[in-house]
C-alpha cells in the first residue's frame, strides 16, 4: 500500500514535534485551530513545519515530469464520473449541491469534501473570497453561506452555469466570471482570500489539446499552478491568504515550492488527509497557505 513520503530529515524532528505538541505521522495530520488562519500559536512550530516540509532545496535542473500511470488512472476516474447512471448530486458540510454533466464531479475523491472543511470553518463574514476553477461551485457557494463576498472563476462554461445554479439553491448570487486563472477578474480587484484546488497532474502538452472538462485534473506545462502563484500578490491584500489545494502524490511538490520560490511566498502545510477511496492508489492530499506580507 502506497504511503504518504515522509519529507527528508522528518524522522530527526518527531521529538521536536512532540514538544510542540504538533500532530504529525506518515498517513496524514491536522493542525487544530479554526479560530483564524493562524495554525499553531508561536513561531517555532510554523518555522519547524516550513523547515521539515516545504524548505527543500529544489534539485539543480529542476524539470517537471509525467506520472503517466496516476495520469491514466485520473482520466478513467474522471470518465466514470460522467457515466449516466452516476448520481448527478452530493452533500458536502451538511449541503447538497447538483453536479452537471459535463463539470467534474467531486463524487470520486475525498479532496474537495477535505478542503472545504478546513477552510470554510475559518471564513470571517464579509472577507472577500476568490476561487478559481470553481468546478461545480461547492466551496464558493459555502463560503458565501458562511458569510464571505464572493467571487467565482472557471475556464468550463458549464461550471459556470453549474456555480450559478446551486447558488441559487440557497439564495446566494455572486459573479461567477468565465476565463482562465485571474484574467477575467475587473482591474484592481483584491481579495483576502484566494484558493484553489489545482488541477494536480502535469501534462507536456498544449491547453488546445485538451477539453475545458479534462482542464479540470491536468495542468499543461503546469500553466495554471505557475500563473495561480506568481500572480496572486497582484490580487491579495496586505496580510492576505493564498490557499492551494494540492496533492503530492497526484502532483509534484517541487513545481510548488519553485514557483513560491520566485513569486517570493512561503508555503506551508495547513492539514493533510489521505483518500482511500480509488483502490488502485492511496492519494494523499494537502492544503497549504501563504501569507502576503
Amino acid at each position: 500500500m502506497a504511503r504518504f513520503a515522509m519529507p527528508r530529515f522528518a524522522m530527526l524532528h518527531l521529538p521536536l514535534l512532540a514538544i510542540v505538541r504538533v500532530p504529525y505521522s506518515p498517513r496524514s495530520w491536522r493542525i487544530r485551530n479554526a479560530a483564524n488562519w493562524t495554525t499553531v500559536t508561536g513561531k517555532l512550530p510554523q518555522l519547524l513545519y516550513r523547515w521539515v516540509y516545504m524548505s527543500e532545496e529544489i534539485p539543480r535542473g529542476f524539470v517537471p515530469q509525467e506520472k503517466p500511470e496516476r495520469l491514466a488512472n485520473m482520466r478513467l476516474v474522471q470518465a466514470k464520473s460522467q457515466d449516466k447512471k452516476v448520481p448527478r448530486e452530493v452533500e458536502i458540510l451538511g449541503k447538497k449541491f447538483v453536479i452537471h454533466k459535463g463539470v467534474h464531479s467531486p463524487a470520486f475523491n475525498a479532496d474537495t469534501k477535505f478542503f472545504a472543511s478546513e477552510i470554510i470553518p475559518r471564513i470571517r463574514p464579509d472577507s472577500r473570497f476568490l476561487e478559481i476553477g470553481c468546478g461545480a461551485g461547492v466551496v464558493s457557494v459555502l463560503a458565501a453561506i458562511a458569510g464571505a463576498d464572493v467571487t467565482a472563476v472557471d475556464i468550463n462554461p458549464l461550471a459556470i452555469e453549474n456555480t450559478k445554479g446551486n447558488a441559487k439553491l440557497y439564495n446566494k448570487e455572486f459573479p461567477v466570471l468565465e476565463g482562465s486563472v485571474y484574467e477575467p477578474l475587473p482591474d484592481g480587484a483584491m481579495y483576502d482570500i484566494i484558493f484553489w484546488n489545482v488541477p494536480f497532474g502535469y501534462v507536456n502538452t498544449d491547453a488546445k489539446k485538451l477539453s475545458t472538462l479534462e482542464r479540470a485534473i491536468f495542468d499543461p506545462r503546469h500553466d495554471g499552478l505557475k500563473r495561480f502563484i506568481l500572480e496572486a500578490r497582484t490580487h491579495l491584500n496586505k496580510n492576505g491568504k493564498l490557499l492551494l489545494g494540492y496533492s503530492s502524490t497526484l502532483g509534484d511538490m517541487d513545481a510548488v515550492r519553485s514557483y513560491a520560490k520566485q513569486a517570493g511566498l512561503q508555503f506551508f502545510p495547513l492539514a493533510s488527509v489521505s483518500d482511500t477511496n480509488n483502490l488502485q492508489h492511496v492519494n494523499q492530499f494537502e492544503l497549504l497557505i501563504a501569507n502576503n506580507p
